[in-house]
């Protein structure tokens, strides 16, 4: 079984552990930015974006119940996007950090936004 295949099992069966991955990653990241060699302008915009990715998946999470699958996606990706930003950041190049945690955050808003119009539809039909 390839290792990606063996890494999204072990995300969607081990969901809380995903989690808590994350919330590391979040973490190690932030501490990250707080150092980096940027100007204060693109810290605060890097941090803006941060807190807006972990409001979406606190969504997600809020969700899970009806969406287990969006929310292990939503996390795999999350986690890949934070540790390529956590490398470009500690090897001294936040220059695409910006790019990657945008089109993150976007990825994350559209499906908050699909499962609030799924569940939506639900409910009426």
């Amino acid at each position: 079984m390839p290792v990606c295949d063996l890494l999204l099992k072990y995300v969607k069966d081990n969901i809380g552990a995903a989690i808590e991955l994350f919330e590391s990653l979040v973490s190690s990241v932030e501490q990250a930015i707080a150092v980096a060699d940027t100007d204060a302008v693109s810290k605060v915009v890097f941090s803006v974006i941060l807190g807006k990715i972990m409001e979406d998946v606190e969504i997600l999470k809020a969700v899970a119940v009806h969406s287990k699958e969006s929310l292990s996606d939503a996390l795999l990706e999350a986690i890949s996007v934070l540790l390529r930003a956590l490398a470009d950041l500690n090897a001294g190049k936040p220059y695409d950090v910006e790019r990657e945690l945008n089109g993150l955050q976007l990825t994350l808003s559209k499906t908050v936004s699909r499962l609030i119009e799924d569940c939506a539809r639900a409910r009426q039909g």
